[in-house]
């Protein structure tokens, strides 16, 4: 009775363990793609590559959260792709052979000092594929039932279709179900477009996990705290109830050890039981003075998310207040650059008779950057650029004013992805766009807004392009 009673308390305890899953993505938009045709095309706005922005979210910002793990992996999923004895990819059935696989980087008990060693020492990834599917059904595989938390960061979508349908997000939920995963999905994306995001929110959902993108505009410490709020709370939240419940099951086998036990006989030596009762009773107290400190341990690091929220909704609060706008200036102006001379391109293009950019030499501090001549007509384009597929932009009070006073002549062009797969969207008349709505001016998250500026949020698929 006794032994049935302790191997039922010891199962249902591990399906507890606090084991931590981290799977980076190792393809080749997260380095350099030195040699490539895309070479230096997804870093940073301060140079670096996005493996370095990973190794910074891990080391800085959730460093405390995973050190209340008993049990903690990293690893980067990666690709291999088959080349011939001349160094050409192998083709089966017309298709590159791309084999995925796992690098480990860390595995064991969290130790501090070795798990920012481990994380300072993962290199940037050579070029290759997103083999997020299979990373995520390879981990859900040998999970099983055991019920821990998968953290995923990548900045793109499945791009390794092996046995995969297209919308990968409906695989890795058969895999769930088919697994019965009782644990948690999380997933940081890192400039993903919209198609990703949804994909990857549909799985975080469905496990009661968190997802959380981070845009260019979000790379500073400061709001890397702010958006990775929810998932820190949400994990270390599941620690406590995990450190709550291994103390419960704890002294459930200890009271019915002791009440299932059977007496002494006059035969056995006193000395001996005492011994053995007294080292049974010091593994115990061990054990639960084990999990209160983690608990506490882990009540601790809630406390410093709760305040991270309070400060959070204090600002909300204090919006009214005057705010400072920090911006990097010279990531604006390099985006600007190359979205301007992109426009100018485009514009030569059309054969009209004239096209002068006023910003060729240097900034004009104009309210307009290109004047366009054709059959006795003047029309002015202002030319707004992001590198994503952010769908903003905002005009000074001075380009505001100067719509207004030339509203028949007067062009707006947005190139969005400046630094990828450029696009031209063109705006004919602001007011026209926005009450057919083709513009709006509200946004879907709150914003600072720089004093003077008026903010516009497109709806590209109404709006025209230009090519």
């Amino acid at each position: 009775m006794f032994r049935v009673t302790v191997i039922i308390s010891k199962q249902r305890y591990r399906t507890m363990t606090k084991t931590l899953d981290i799977l980076i993505d190792g393809s080749g938009s997260m380095g350099y793609l030195k040699g490539s045709l895309e070479e230096n095309k997804y870093l940073l706005p301060d140079g670096n590559t996005r493996t370095t922005l990973v190794k910074k979210i891990l080391i800085e910002n959730l460093n405390d959260t995973i050190s209340l793990f008993e049990n903690i992996t990293i690893k980067s999923f990666k690709t291999h792709e088959s080349l011939d004895s001349e160094l050409k990819p192998i083709l089966i059935n017309g298709k590159r052979d791309v084999k995925p696989y796992f690098q480990t980087h860390y595995n064991g008990k969290y130790s501090k000092n070795l798990f920012i060693h481990k994380i300072q020492e993962i290199k940037d990834p050579e070029p290759g594929a997103t083999a997020l599917c299979w990373a995520l059904g390879s981990k859900l595989l040998v999970s099983g039932k055991r019920k821990s938390h998968i953290l995923v960061i990548t900045d793109g979508d499945n791009n390794v279709h092996i046995n995969t349908p297209e919308n990968w997000q409906q695989h890795i939920l058969e895999y769930i179900k088919k697994y019965q995963f009782v644990g948690k999905i999380h997933i940081i994306g890192i400039s993903q477009n919209d198609v990703a995001r949804k994909r990857c929110s549909i799985v975080c959902n469905q496990t009661g996990g968190v997802y959380v993108n981070l845009s260019k505009l979000d790379f500073d410490t400061t709001k890397l705290e702010s958006l990775l709020i929810n998932l820190k709370v949400d994990v270390v939240t599941d620690v406590i109830k995990e450190n709550i419940f291994k103390t419960v099951i704890q002294n459930e086998s200890s009271t019915l050890r002791n009440e299932n036990s059977e007496p002494p006989s006059k035969e056995e030596d006193n000395n001996t039981t005492e011994d053995s009762t007294t080292q049974i009773s010091l593994e115990s107290l061990k054990i639960q003075v084990d999990s209160h400190t983690n608990t506490l341990q882990g009540i601790s690091v809630q406390l410093q998310n709760i305040i991270a929220l309070l400060k959070d909704k204090d600002k909300l609060l204090n919006a009214d207040e005057e705010v400072a706008i920090h911006e990097n200036s010279e990531y604006n102006s390099r985006i600007g650059r190359k979205a301007e001379e992109f426009l100018y391109t485009v514009l030569s293009n059309k054969k009209w008779e004239s096209v002068e950019w006023m910003n060729r030499d240097g900034e004009s501090y104009k309210s307009f950057d290109f004047i366009v001549k054709d059959k006795g007509s003047t029309v002015y384009y202002e030319c707004k650029g992001t590198s994503g597929d952010l769908s903003e932009f905002h005009l000074s009070k001075n380009e505001w004013e100067f719509y207004l006073q030339n509203k028949n002549s007067y062009r707006i062009c947005f190139v969005s992805d400046v630094e990828g797969n450029p696009k031209v969207y063109r705006l004919k008349d602001l007011l026209k766009d926005i009450e057919e709505r083709r513009v709006r001016l509200h946004s879907d998250k709150n914003r600072k807004v720089k004093a003077g500026n008026v903010m516009f949020f497109l709806n590209k698929e109404l709006c025209e392009t230009l090519k």
